[in-house]
């Protein structure tokens, strides 16, 4: 066992390969998909989300008690990370987060590609509660969904 996890929602072929070939120093990692029929996977909304963060939420304490020393999420949404660290003591990073840090240190004010005004609406919460809205210079929409941007890699 290595000591990071990388965290992925759901099992996806080609999500798992490309982490894969990136030789992280990380296991990787997969919440239980939630079983019920209205969950959206892979999340398009604040509320797609919401319906499995109890899984995610899990997973991240479980990954703790198996020794992780920190868990990385796999969405650009960040998806349970602020929720979870009430309940750990390891750190959760999300890739929108680390990725707005990454930003201001790079340059003055950065912009950010989106697939659709749902997810729009959703990542600008999080650019707000990072302390990063002075630093947006723009969020553009390119009117795909997940998946498009998921397959197109």
């Amino acid at each position: 066992m290595r000591n990071v996890a990388v965290l992925a929602f759901t099992y996806n072929e080609r999500c798992l390969k490309y982490l894969e070939s990136l030789n992280l120093e990380a296991d990787i990692i997969f919440a239980e998909e939630a079983k019920r029929p209205y969950v959206k996977i892979p999340a398009e909304t604040i509320g797609d989300t919401a319906m499995i963060l109890p899984e995610l939420m899990n997973a991240i304490i479980e990954a703790e008690k198996r020794g992780y020393k920190a868990v990385v999420t796999w969405c650009h949404g960040d998806p349970g990370v602020r929720e979870v660290r009430e309940f750990v003591r390891i750190p959760v990073l999300g890739p929108g987060e680390i990725g707005m840090h990454v930003a201001v240190m790079l340059g003055q004010k950065f912009s950010i590609i989106v697939p659709s005004l749902a997810i729009k609406r959703w990542i600008y919460k999080n650019v707000e509660a990072y302390g990063f809205a002075n630093k947006l210079a723009s969020m553009r929409i390119v009117e795909a969904t997940v998946d498009n941007f998921l397959n197109s890699w």
